[in-house]
């Protein structure tokens, strides 16, 4: 008569308890590990941003006049050249007919083996577009990723001098017999992966030729 025990309204209240704390230790537990992948996504983002663009400065600060045109010029879609630009510094290419934005600019890179390099916007067969380059050739399928494909990068622009980068304008690049001295910005607009409730993220660099450009 004297043994104590607990009631089965007792149990069933201490196991709702328990049961409740678990369900919302689990639940903190998940947001934490999806808080934590979405940080990671980001950051490989980040990177790979900072990556390209500084990859990219380093290339167009090296650019060297194209003193025959063979590097800087204007292809059909055969690959055949319409027109030259010998004498110039930097080329825009790949014009957007539906944004009027070039979306490519080509130089000769004096550091690399004076390669005819390329960088440019591309829309991938994932869906998202990523930014490509080329070097000393004319087919995309020689082109390498600067960013990932499993990121989008929905902006991607390059201003010449001050200049709109419009291929409306019929802007081709900046000569070697300007006053000014070349100077390239680029322009990148991307979103954070895994928070689509982030505003559009746009960076912007600008860099100059690294050997002047003064008349004698």
């Amino acid at each position: 008569m004297n043994n104590k025990g607990f009631t089965l309204i007792e149990l069933i209240v201490v196991m709702s308890v328990f049961m409740l704390i678990v369900a919302v230790a689990i639940a903190i537990f998940l947001s934490i590990i999806s808080s934590q992948r979405r940080i990671l996504a980001q950051e490989q983002m980040l990177s790979q941003v900072s990556y390209a663009m500084e990859y990219m400065s380093k290339g167009l600060r090296m650019a060297q006049k194209d003193e025959d045109g063979v590097c800087l010029v204007h292809t059909d879609s055969n690959g055949e050249v319409t027109q030259s630009f010998p004498g110039y510094m930097y080329l825009y290419t790949r014009p957007d007919s539906q944004t009027s934005v070039y979306k490519g600019i080509k130089f000769i890179n004096a550091s690399n083996n004076a390669a005819c390099q390329e960088f440019f916007l591309d829309d991938g067969d994932t869906g998202n577009n990523t930014i490509k380059e080329l070097k000393d050739s004319t087919s995309n399928n020689d082109a390498s990723l600067l960013t990932a494909d499993k990121y989008n990068i929905n902006y991607f622009r390059y201003s010449i001098n001050g200049g709109s980068g419009l291929s409306s304008e019929g802007i081709y690049g900046a000569s070697e017999d300007n006053t000014l001295q070349p100077r390239i910005t680029i322009i990148m607009g991307f979103e954070l992966p895994g928070d689509e409730t982030q505003p559009e993220i746009r960076i912007q660099t600008t860099v100059s030729q690294r050997n002047l450009n003064a008349s004698q």
